[in-house]
């Protein structure tokens, strides 16, 4: 008769749940870093800035769920966070990290939509590049300070310059083909998500010419019966081109 072998599970490493993510935020607001996480042995943790102990303070608080509230968040905050779990048993650590930056916005665009005139039928393109934001800006346009929505006709593409700094943003409006509705000023408009603050684009004037009018006659020339060697003359009026 064989006894079956039991061999003992070996225990699970800590395996984070919710791991801190970036922060951006305006100076003097709060900045929360989470840190959850699954272990079967008994864990410590402890945060680091910048690969250094963070100091529990009135501001850098551990709370009871580990994370960390750094509450208001003052100059010298910028930098990148790490969570890190050491296992009271294996002493085996798992760490992840999340940056720290303050938000903002500038008031500048590099480049604005330009004033143009186009007949009806073509289309139209329109640019704008915003001069930088942390977070990056997202852009949107307006009509006459009516938002423009894409449409079959209507597109916008957006893009972010990740090797500017600060961080900037390009963004095209295509009409194809354009309608005598889409005259008006158009502006951009960059918007810090993580402030509520935005930055508004000059504007540039698109005026759509109407299709010429196809040519008409107004007046026929009529019937005349002269002597001979007389003048005759023929009226004849027409419209359009």
């Amino acid at each position: 008769v064989f006894s079956p072998l039991h061999f003992p599970l070996s225990p699970l490493p800590a395996e984070f749940t919710t791991p801190p993510s970036d922060v951006a935020v305006a100076e003097g607001s709060p900045a929360r870093f989470d840190c959850a996480f699954t272990a079967t042995n008994p864990v410590s943790i402890i945060w680091l800035k910048d690969g250094s102990p963070v100091t529990p303070s009135a501001r850098l608080t551990y709370q009871v769920n580990n994370s960390l509230l750094v509450d208001p968040t003052a100059p010298g905050d910028e930098g990148t966070y790490t969570c890190v779990v050491t296992d009271q048993i294996t002493a085996e650590t798992q760490e992840r990290s999340a940056v720290l930056v303050f938000a903002f916005i500038l008031n500048l665009f590099i480049s604005s939509p330009e004033s143009i005139t186009v007949d009806e039928g073509e289309t139209v393109l329109q640019f704008c590049v915003h001069g930088g934001s942390v977070p990056p800006a997202s852009i949107s346009w307006t009509q006459d300070n009516d938002i423009v929505v894409t449409s079959s006709r209507v597109f916008i593409q957006t893009s972010v310059l990740q090797h500017t700094d600060p961080p900037q943003v390009t963004s095209t409006l295509a009409i194809s083909p354009v309608e005598q509705g889409d005259s008006g000023s158009y502006r951009c408009i960059a918007t810090n998500e993580a402030l509520g603050a935005t930055s508004i684009s000059e504007e540039g004037v698109i005026t759509i010419r109407a299709p010429p009018a196809a040519p008409s006659i107004l007046q026929h020339p009529s019937d005349l019966i002269v002597a001979a060697s007389q003048t005759a003359t023929f009226t004849c009026v027409s419209s359009g081109e």
